[in-house]
């Protein structure tokens, strides 16, 4: 009968077992440390490209772009983030430096004109000729008056590019039509065109009632600077209800002129853009006008649309959030009565 063993043999085992664990485990956080080290690099090197990039833009290279393979990771959505962001502000430094320039050009070309006329009166080019002094300081004051021109629509665009906030009342379009008018009716009279207004009632909007009347001025006068003689110009105002909860009010500037080239309608909204440069240059445009309109309205919430055909005439349409009557603009309720007639002829 056994009654003891040596348990030598036991101990042992178990002490080798140890020793496997031990090494087991160094040998296991050891491989871990290195493949999370390895995992780590491999998942942090598209975000160190990211800073490197980030580094290289920030040094003026902004034609750098991390160009990181479409996925649905964090990374890779961060990643085309990133190039969008990129692209959105190398667009805006572009048209930043393009609108600089451009104005630049505008202001340098009268300048140069008042130096030359300038100097011409310094050396006496004139020889006493009162007529050719009185010559001169009229061009001079023409020149003065085209740079004040530029010098205010420039001022203009910087004031809306500053997004600064809007005091928006409900506004009666077809008002404010008639006011429009009533206003470039002798003009229109001079040059033989017949002016028509049309209306569908009140017609509200939400607007700023002077930025709006800018706007529509701006729209009228390019209207009456190109139609013929024996030419139409037509302003309407009307309400859709079927576009948004509140609707839409479309103020429409039609007219019988030359019309709008194909090729030149995409950049007509386009700051310093002409179709016919020497035309405008005639008659004092700055090239400015229709890019303060589309800023104005896009203030609004709106948009602007623009149809032409040559030969034909052109139509700018002015698309509006629709105002409600309990918000509406003092002068506006005052004339209320005076809507019964649909439409309106000054000849």
């Amino acid at each position: 009968l056994l009654q003891a063993a040596s348990l030598d043999a036991a101990d042992a085992l178990l002490g080798q077992l140890r020793l496997y664990l031990a090494l087991g485990i160094l040998i296991g956080t050891v491989v871990g440390v290195f493949a999370g080290l390895a995992l780590t690099r491999a998942v942090l090197k598209p975000l160190d490209r990211m800073a490197h990039t980030a580094e290289a833009i920030a040094q003026g290279d902004l034609d750098r772009r991390l160009r990181m393979p479409v996925g649905r990771n964090e990374i890779a959505r961060l990643g085309g983030a990133f190039d969008f962001m990129v692209d959105r502000l190398a667009a805006t430094l572009q048209a930043q430096r393009r609108f600089v320039a451009d104005a630049s050009h505008e202001l340098r070309t009268p300048l140069t004109s008042l130096e030359g006329l300038s100097e011409m009166l310094l050396i006496g080019a004139d020889r006493g000729d009162s007529r050719a002094v009185q010559r001169m300081v009229r061009s001079i004051h023409s020149e003065l008056g085209r740079m004040a021109r530029l010098v205010s629509d420039l001022l203009a665009l910087s004031r809306l590019d500053s997004a600064a906030p809007m005091s928006l009342v409900s506004v009666d379009a077809g008002k404010m039509l008639d006011d429009v008018a009533e206003q470039v009716a002798p003009l229109a009279e001079a040059r033989q065109i017949e002016l028509k207004v049309t209306r569908d009632g009140p017609v509200l909007v939400q607007a700023e009632p002077d930025r709006l009347k800018q706007v529509i001025l701006n729209l009228v006068d390019n209207a009456l600077r190109y139609t013929p003689p024996k030419g139409e110009m037509a302003l309407s105002a009307v309400h859709d209800p079927s576009n948004g909860s509140g609707g839409t009010a479309r103020i429409e500037v039609r007219d019988t002129g030359p019309g709008i080239a194909p090729e030149d309608l995409p950049h007509i909204f386009d700051r310093f853009y002409r179709g016919d440069p020497s035309r405008a240059r005639a008659t004092g445009n700055t090239g400015l006008g229709l890019a303060i309109a589309r800023a104005i309205v896009q203030a609004h919430s709106g948009a602007i649309e623009v149809r032409s055909t040559p030969g034909t005439g052109t139509c700018f349409t002015i698309i509006l959030p629709a105002g409600r009557s309990d918000e509406q603009h003092p002068a506006t309720a005052a004339t209320k009565r005076k809507y019964h007639a649909v439409s309106n002829q000054v000849r």
